[in-house]
């Protein structure tokens, strides 16, 4: 009975975001592209690495510590407050669901910010907070108390991992010129989600085991494992941090214009 409550539960979810996709009108940007392409050979592969290469890079460095971030909070985080330090699975999921509902106010503030003062700016500022609160953050981890490991959580996941991704959603199209746009982007994601998020628990977890065997006399033998982890954390942010200072502001760009290629 349950199985078939869920599937029934995501073929409705299934309908629903197909009625949206057929709904959602394209930007103007990609409406004007695709109209002056049908007349074009759509662009390579190639021709879009070697006009926007470091660009694509860049791309790959500003997510390092959002796209990392993410799966170290929202996965290995809580395998490790309920798994190494004995917290109840609940508060696992109590934790990660504050963190998400404090992110719901996080995102759009994020955006406007970056619309008042500027995508680089305010993204570069959270990277900074989330290297800032990566030692606290996993201290208070290690503490194995569950109210403080919500509201650590919720900074962590809530306020610096996702408000740089608020900021996120307009910054990274804006990198990039109006006829590469589409395929540079999308390089950009899926290349650091395999480098930044694809890795990061399993680094992570390898870490707590490492430290586990080194302290197996200890109540949590892995429980030391906040210190480096803490550090690698500190280290996507520093990559994100650094790359932005070579990346110029692209709020005021003009994305309809087509000559605007790199």
């Amino acid at each position: 009975m349950g199985l078939a409550r869920a599937v029934s539960g995501q073929r409705v979810i299934l309908i629903v975001a197909l009625y949206m996709r057929l709904k959602l009108r394209e930007s103007p940007t990609f409406e004007n592209i695709q109209r002056e392409e049908q007349e074009e050979e759509r662009e390579s592969l190639r021709t879009v690495i070697s006009h926007s290469w470091r660009t694509i890079l860049a791309g790959i460095g500003v997510r390092m510590a959002e796209n990392g971030g993410s799966s170290i909070y929202q996965v290995l985080a809580i395998s490790y407050i309920v798994n190494t330090m004995g917290l109840p699975g609940l508060w696992g999921t109590v934790a990660l669901i504050t963190a998400a509902m404090v992110g719901g106010f996080t995102v759009p503030i994020a955006g406007r910010l970056s619309d008042r003062f500027g995508r680089i700016k305010v993204y570069r500022t959270f990277a900074i907070l989330q290297g800032v609160t990566a030692v606290p953050v996993w201290y208070v981890f290690s503490m194995g108390r569950p109210l403080p490991a919500i509201f650590a959580l919720s900074v962590a996941l809530g306020v610096t991992t996702w408000g740089m991704f608020g900021t996120q959603a307009a910054m990274l199209p804006e990198m990039f010129g109006a006829r590469h746009r589409y395929m540079a982007v999308s390089l950009a994601r899926e290349i650091s989600a395999v480098i930044a998020g694809g890795v990061t628990p399993l680094i992570g977890s390898c870490i707590i085991r490492w430290v586990a065997i080194q302290h197996p006399g200890m109540a949590h033998p892995g429980q030391m494992a906040w210190l480096p982890i803490s550090a690698y954390v500190a280290l996507l942010a520093v990559t994100t941090v650094g790359t932005t200072l070579f990346i110029p502001e692209c709020r005021n760009r003009d994305l309809l214009d087509p000559h605007d290629i790199l």
